[in-house]
């Protein structure tokens, strides 16, 4: 990870990472002062910048974190506002995985439209939050919006600063 560090120039204000020049002729005229890493969508739907460097692929939001603090990331680094493309250094937080998944948005194959509710077959609506790998029942509730209601005061009282309301 040093090593690659030294190799690339990070703009905190904008979240670029550009390549330096090497001194290798192919590499630089390719290459030099050109974005680093490529998009990527994982399956689960997270985006995330990823670099290749001899073989071994990094994160390009733990090597900001480490070009930044100079410490190598044995935690998640969270992306605030949910978009992993996004790597401005104010956008930046160190979390543990837990606090990394609250901060996730609505799943796409949620019926109901609302993040932490589901649709039950009778007409009702069930909230419900994670809290530690625990799923926690809110209640069920006659609207959608009700238990919508209820996931966001859990999630203002569970998740603190990493609450996401989809």
């Amino acid at each position: 990870m040093e090593e690659l560090a030294r190799l690339l120039k990070y703009d905190p204000l904008t979240g670029s990472l550009k390549w330096l020049h090497r001194g290798n002729p192919y590499f630089d005229s390719r290459f030099e002062g050109k974005e680093a890493g490529n998009r990527r969508v994982n399956r689960d739907g997270h985006k995330s910048v990823q670099l290749t460097y001899k073989r071994v692929s990094v994160q390009a939001n733990k090597l900001i974190w480490f070009i930044m603090t100079g410490e190598v990331p044995t935690f998640e680094v969270d992306h605030i506002n949910g978009d992993g493309w996004d790597n401005r250094w104010i956008n930046l937080r160190k979390s543990t995985a837990s606090q990394n998944s609250y901060n996730r948005k609505r799943k796409s194959n949620n019926t109901s439209g609302f993040k932490g509710v589901a649709t039950l077959k009778s007409g009702r609506f069930r909230a419900t939050i994670t809290v530690d790998k625990k799923v926690i029942s809110l209640g069920c509730y006659s609207t959608p919006e009700e238990a919508h209601e209820a996931y966001k005061q859990a999630a203002i009282k569970y998740h603190g600063e990493f609450a996401n309301f989809g």
